[in-house]
C-alpha cells in the first residue's frame, strides 16, 4: 500500500531527524559557523547515536518489533521536543517538499541483488538472536564488516513494513545528502564552495540514482563525500571555527570507517 509506505517514510525521516537533534544538543557542535539549523548534517549526526544502539542492544537482546518500535518512537519524540518549529518551520518544509518529490524514488518493484543472499539473512539474524559468535562459519558474508549498516537499519524495521524498507533508510540518507549539498550551497559566500556542492550534487544524481541499486556501501561513500567538504571549508574559509570542524571530520569519519573500513582511503587527504 503507497500510502502506508510514504507514511513510513515520512515518520523514518522525522525519527532519524530526532536523534541527530538529540546529539547536536547535547555535543553542541552544529550552530558554530552559522546559526542557521543545516537539516542534512544533522541527519548525518543521528549515526553516531544510532551506530552504537544497535550494536550494544544486540550483545543482550534481540533486535525484534518491540524494541524496534520504541527506537523509532523515541526518535520521534525527541525531534518533537527538540526541533524548534516557528525559527526553522521555513528548513523543516523545504526538507520536506523534497522528500515528498523525491517519493517516487522510494517505490521499488524489487531489492539489491545482494537482498536474499546476505541482507535480509543478516537482518533476521538480528531479529531472532541476540549476538552469535561463529556467523562466519555459516557464511563467510555474515562477518562482512559492512554488516554494521544492516544494525542501523534494523533499528527502524517495522511491522507490516518489514524489511520492504531495508531501501528506504539509504535514500533518507541520500536526501540528508541532497539537503545538505543545498544548504551549504546557499549559505556559503565563497564561490569556490558552491562549485564543490554542485558537483557533488551531480555525482550523487548521476552514480546513485537507482535506489535499488544502494547497498551497504553507498552510506559510508556520503559521509567521505561529507568529511570532504569539511576539509574544503577548512582549507578556502579562513572564518571558520577550525578546531570545531575538525571535531566534526573526526565523528563523522568514525562512522564511515565503521560502516566501510575502505573509508580509511579519505585518511591522507
Amino acid at each position: 500500500d503507497l500510502s502506508i509506505f510514504s507514511t513510513y517514510i515520512l515518520l523514518l525521516f522525522i525519527s532519524v531527524l530526532g536523534y541527530g537533534l538529540i546529539f547536536n544538543q547535547y555535543i553542541n557542535i552544529q550552530y558554530l559557523h552559522s546559526n542557521k539549523l543545516n537539516i542534512g548534517e544533522i541527519g548525518f549526526f543521528a549515526l553516531i547515536i544510532l551506530i552504537p544502539i544497535s550494536i550494544i542492544t544486540n550483545f543482550f537482546f534481540k533486535i525484534n518489533y518491540f524494541f524496534v518500535s520504541i527506537i523509532f518512537i523515541l526518535g520521534f519524540i525527541l525531534f518533537v521536543w527538540q526541533i524548534k518549529f516557528k525559527k526553522n518551520f521555513v528548513k523543516i518544509l523545504v526538507s520536506i517538499l523534497f522528500l515528498f518529490i523525491l517519493m517516487p524514488y522510494f517505490y521499488l518493484s524489487s531489492h539489491h541483488d545482494d537482498f536474499y543472499y546476505y541482507h535480509l539473512p543478516y537482518l533476521n539474524i538480528l531479529q531472532n538472536s541476540k549476538i552469535i559468535f561463529g556467523l562466519v562459519n555459516l557464511n563467510t558474508v555474515l562477518a562482512y564488516p559492512q554488516n554494521l549498516w544492516f544494525n542501523v537499519f534494523s533499528l527502524f524495521r517495522l511491522p507490516i513494513i518489514d524489511f520492504n524498507g531495508i531501501q528506504a533508510l539509504n535514500g533518507i540518507f541520500t536526501l540528508f545528502f541532497i539537503i545538505f549539498c543545498y544548504e551549504n550551497f546557499l549559505n556559503s559566500k565563497l564561490i569556490k564552495l558552491k562549485i564543490i556542492n554542485l558537483t557533488f550534487l551531480i555525482f550523487i544524481f548521476v552514480l546513485f540514482s537507482r535506489l535499488k541499486d544502494h547497498g551497504a556501501e553507498i552510506i559510508p561513500q556520503l559521509l567521505m563525500l561529507v568529511c570532504s567538504y569539511y576539509i574544503f571549508e577548512l582549507l578556502f574559509d579562513k572564518s571558520i571555527n577550525k578546531n570545531e570542524y575538525v571535531k566534526k571530520i573526526i565523528l563523522i569519519f568514525t562512522c564511515a570507517i565503521l560502516l566501510r573500513l575502505s573509508s580509511i582511503i579519505l585518511l591522507p587527504f
